[in-house]
């Protein structure tokens, strides 16, 4: 039997609506959230209620600016009572994670059109340590400053689960619209300062990458983020080309999976007439055993290596160590190919902060980038 292009888009719907209700949401009005900031527990009501009804009041793309300019100045009149003031950076997470969820705060506000604000605690000092001095506040937010580490509000990630939940229904419905949504966004939190962007490629140059020339990327994770009560992703599956990695790394070259991830990186550089590959790693061999790998025709290079202990920095009380990171972060966004894994949350900041359409290949998770908003945070 085949269905006609209306019955297929109402059979979407239904199916959207019903992967919602399986991940329990809930309907109806919620229960009231111990740490919710400013007014997110009404936002939290009314994207519950939008999920119900189908996403019918999605924001369309030519609005989005004329949104983030609306809830940018909703915030400004009073920062510490906007409907969301944005939290989740004071985690003491990797810096990755933490730039991921405030990118899912400002979501929340802007699908909705409710103010937003940054929490500017004495506590954790993230916004003063971290983002003031190496990045572009380009959308003028406003701060609400104050001695707790959640501003005025509880104990809780709460604006953190309530647009983390909501990014995951709304995937469901609609991919290819999230995922512009949020490139849409990234910039506003994440565009160096002029004097970080300076440091950053001169690491850059140090490192042996020329201006202009194509080179292909590849971020291998290989540390304690996979372990421990901080740990930010499962371990890599052992059927996932990541594997390979992982038994290149300790120097076994042999094997369908180490040949695919070879072939995999010989088929990118090709593909971008190109001869050099980055290697970000936390793991100090990573570099000297892909490139043994990959033979002689092939240049491979890192920027100058830290110490150990920079590597498991959550902190970031050192600028050598944030610069560091920021620095491989650039060079993964810069590359004509860049290869990682969607389950790290560098991997799916690179891959929000590069242009869509551009090569970026997951090693895990089915190569599905975004699988991060069908999970709780």
């Amino acid at each position: 039997m085949r269905l006609s292009l209306g019955a297929l888009r109402a059979l979407a719907v239904t199916s959207a609506l019903a992967a919602a209700r399986a991940l329990d949401l809930g309907t109806g009005q919620s229960a009231r959230l111990a740490g919710c900031t400013g007014g997110c527990d009404r936002v939290n009501d009314e994207l519950k209620a939008e999920v119900d009804d189908g996403f019918p009041s999605r924001p369309g793309r030519q609005s989005w600016s004329d949104q983030l300019m609306k809830v940018v100045q909703g915030g400004s009149s009073s920062p510490c009572s906007a409907d969301i003031v944005a939290t989740s950076y004071g985690r003491y997470m990797g810096f990755c994670s933490r730039m991921n969820t405030f990118a899912d705060e400002l979501f929340a506000a802007v699908y909705r059109g409710r103010s937003f604000s940054l929490c500017q605690s004495n506590k954790d000092r993230f916004i003063d340590r971290i983002w003031s001095p190496h990045f572009k506040n380009i959308a003028n937010f406003s701060m609400c400053a104050s001695p707790k580490g959640f501003c005025e509000h509880g104990n809780s990630w709460d604006t953190l689960h309530v647009a983390n939940n909501f990014a995951a229904k709304l995937k469901w419905f609609d991919h290819e619209y999230l995922e512009d949504f949020m490139r849409f966004l990234y910039p506003y939190i994440f565009t160096l300062a002029e004097g970080t962007q300076h440091l950053v490629d001169q690491r850059l140059e140090s490192a042996g990458l020329v201006a202009g020339e194509p080179y292909v990327a590849i971020h291998v994770r290989h540390g304690d983020k996979t372990s421990g009560i901080h740990r930010e992703a499962e371990p890599i599956e052992a059927d996932s080309y990541a594997d390979a990695a992982r038994s290149l790394l300790l120097g076994r070259r042999s094997g369908a999976g180490a040949a695919a991830l070879r072939g995999l990186l010989l088929g990118q550089l090709r593909a971008a007439n190109a001869s050099v590959v980055y290697v970000a790693s936390d793991d100090d061999g990573a570099a000297e055993a892909i490139g043994a790998a990959l033979g002689g025709g092939v240049r491979v290079v890192q920027q100058p290596r830290g110490s150990g202990a920079s590597y498991q920095s959550r902190g970031y009380e050192a600028d050598e160590d944030l610069v560091s990171l920021l620095t491989d972060v650039e060079a993964l966004r810069r590359a004509r190919a860049f290869v990682g894994t969607a389950s790290s949350n560098v991997g799916r900041l690179v891959y929000l902060l590069r242009p869509k359409g551009s090569a970026s290949i997951s090693l895990d998770k089915g190569g599905n980038w975004m699988w991060r908003t069908l999970q709780q945070v």
